[in-house]
């Protein structure tokens, strides 16, 4: 069984030996601190408990898109950032794998910032504009957006963020009182 530090290759067909794994083992699963290399050509390295992405940890995609942040059974959750390999990024709160919470979505493809309130990867409640970056984008908006002007936009929003926060608990409880009926 695999415990302490170790590497863990595979031979190939060619028969070179190439590594996929290189870090801490306990019970003969990946911990503590480590780099693997999956065979599509992504690369993790970070915090690994009980064989999973668990902690502080970097993601290479194949594709080109990148994660650093949090990580929680082998999913995004808790804060951290994610560039798209178009460049666009999410900068926020994330809970299995999903944006969810408060976090920015910069679109730098069209030079607008999104800033608001995610539940379940979807925006509920955000506000966008424009960021100085917005005329220099491959594809701006051709038409600027125009201050809204509320007597009291943060009431406003609050409300909002609190009726998206509310419906999604409401949610929660009806699919626990669903399970628990079963």
């Amino acid at each position: 069984m695999r415990h302490g530090h170790g590497v863990l290759s595979k031979r190939k067909e060619d028969h070179c030996d190439k590594t996929h794994y290189t870090g801490g083992w306990q019970l003969g699963k990946r911990h503590g601190q480590g780099r693997q290399i999956y065979e599509d050509g992504t690369v993790y390295i970070g915090k690994w408990s009980q064989g999973k992405r668990d902690g502080h940890g970097r993601i290479w995609y194949k594709n080109g898109d990148f994660y650093e942040g949090d990580w929680c059974d082998d999913k995004p959750h808790g804060y951290g950032i994610f560039v798209y390999a178009n460049g666009c990024r999410f900068e926020g709160e994330w809970m299995n794998g999903l944006k969810h919470g408060y976090g920015r979505f910069y679109h730098l493809l069209t030079g607008q910032l999104q800033d608001g309130l995610w539940i379940k990867d979807v925006s509920k409640c955000s506000g966008i504009t424009e960021i100085p970056y917005r005329q220099n984008a491959p594809r701006p908006n051709p038409y600027p957006l125009h201050k809204l002007e509320l007597e009291d936009s943060h009431k406003v929003q609050m409300s909002a963020e609190e009726h998206a926060i509310t419906n999604f608990l409401n949610s929660l409880d009806a699919t626990i009182n669903l399970e628990e009926q079963k």
